[in-house]
């Protein structure tokens, strides 16, 4: 409870309202609070109420003069930014590529215990709705659209593209990505190499793990997973795939892959690692930002937030999705 007063204050006059659906449940993601406060040594903030630890730089007051506002991108950095932006009395047109709101958070979402994260992102997108955004999915935003719409500002939170492996074999019909393994397009097997130890290879780990997925093994190249055991979505993720007889293999690279084995190199030494009936990679991703040249040569002001600009937290892209708006 302690945790829902700083993700939405507001939480029981909703209840008492009747609309317990305006609210929005804390993630019990840890990142702005408790993770912040203690591994950051950091003050207090919350991932999905960006006036929490910044209500001086809070404007309440609708802006001077009202915009024509465009945010590309639908994840939580552009609703937020979209939200915002519309409550301070701008005209805004959000765009969204797929045919759903939420960028990556939806993928999150299908990891065991993050439900609530799909939640999230359906009271985010009821919220820029009700405050007046235009919401269009299923549309990419082009540099014609732009010269045609006349966006005064333009805000990009395109989010992130899935980096490529470059182990030999990649290409063989073993390999998927994680993606496609969390939204259901590729079904999971037993003998499963997970490519990444970050948080989606992790999680993609976790997620096989409760599918009853047999003999999984997890490479990352790091010395230990950028997935801090201290944190406490880490603590717990790293304790469920311990328990689960998980095989993390550290300090690791995958040299090689082929039908039935995948070769990997650790301790200056190949290792092969066999029988395989699928690899799964996962490796991270890389910005997604093609509008930001044709923006700048036109003078069109514009703000790039969230993964678009650098691969990070839901906090790091609701923050700066939050202060584009205020900033306008």
């Amino acid at each position: 409870m302690a945790r829902q007063h700083l993700a939405d204050p507001d939480f029981l006059k909703n209840a008492i309202a009747g609309h317990p659906e305006d609210t929005f449940e804390c993630l019990a993601c840890n990142q702005g609070c408790i993770e912040r406060l203690s591994l950051e040594q950091l003050p207090i903030r919350c991932a999905i109420n960006p006036q929490t630890g910044q209500e001086l730089l809070y404007p309440e007051k609708p802006a001077k003069v009202s915009r024509k506002v465009w945010v590309v991108g639908g994840g939580p950095g552009g609703l937020t930014a979209a939200s915002e932006a519309a409550r301070l009395g701008h005209h805004v047109t959000l765009f969204e590529q797929k045919k759903q709101t939420g960028g990556n958070v939806l993928y999150a979402a299908k990891a065991p215990h993050k439900e609530v994260y799909a939640k999230y992102i359906k009271t985010l997108t009821a919220k820029c709705a009700r405050l007046g955004v235009e919401i269009k999915t299923g549309t990419e935003v082009t540099e014609s659209m732009i010269e045609k719409g006349k966006p005064e500002v333009v805000i990009l939170a395109t989010g992130a593209d899935k980096s490529t492996c470059p182990a030999e074999g990649i290409n063989s019909s073993v390999v998927c990505d994680a993606w496609q393994i969390l939204d259901g397009e590729v079904a999971p097997r037993d003998q499963v190499v997970v490519i990444g130890g970050g948080l989606v290879g992790m999680e993609t780990a976790d997620f096989l793990r409760e599918k009853g997925i047999k003999d999984i093994t997890l490479v990352e190249m790091l010395g230990s997973s950028p997935v801090l055991p201290q944190a406490a979505h880490g603590y717990m993720l790293h304790k469920r795939l311990r328990a689960a007889g998980i095989n993390l293999l550290f300090d690791t690279t995958v040299k090689l892959i082929k039908e039935g084995s995948v070769t990997v190199t650790t301790g200056g030494k190949d290792k092969n690692i066999e029988p395989v009936n699928q690899v799964i990679v996962a490796v991270g991703v890389t910005p997604r930002n093609e509008l930001k040249e044709m923006l700048a040569k036109k003078g069109i002001r514009h703000f790039i937030v969230g993964d678009a600009s650098a691969p990070r937290r839901i906090i790091e892209a609701t923050t700066e999705g939050a202060k584009a708006a205020w900033e306008i």
